[in-house]
Parts: structure tokens; sequence; C-alpha cells
């Protein structure tokens, strides 16, 4: 569900299938999206780990699409 919504946001954004299909699979022609996507899937992977690396901010609930 989640998948899909993300998809269909990034369609509509003009962003293409073999750039959603890169996507999926962890990486990017564009050093910039494949920075943001190696930083979506270590928040997907380890979210308290993402977090402790922030001072300050604890951790107050759980993150959903």
């Amino acid at each position: 569900m989640c998948l899909e919504a993300h998809e269909n946001a990034a369609r509509s954004l003009g962003v293409t299938e073999e750039q959603i299909d890169d996507a999926k699979h962890g990486t990017s022609a564009d050093s910039r999206v494949a920075a943001m996507i190696a930083i979506a899937l270590k928040v997907y992977q380890e979210p308290a780990d993402v977090v402790a690396l922030r001072p300050g901010v604890s951790v107050g609930g759980t993150v959903t699409c």
C-alpha cells in the first residue's frame, strides 16, 4: 500500500519507471538521489540508530505511511 502510493507520487512528478525500479533496488544514476535512497533505507532498516545520530532527539513513536 505505501509502496504503491510512493510510486504513484513519483510518477506524478515525472519519475520514470527505470528510476523507480532503480530506487527499489537501492540505487540511482543521480548521486544526490542515491544518497537520499541510502538514508531512507537506513531509516527503514534501523530507525533507532538513525534517530540516535541526532543529539537531543528522542524516539517518541513510530513513523507510518
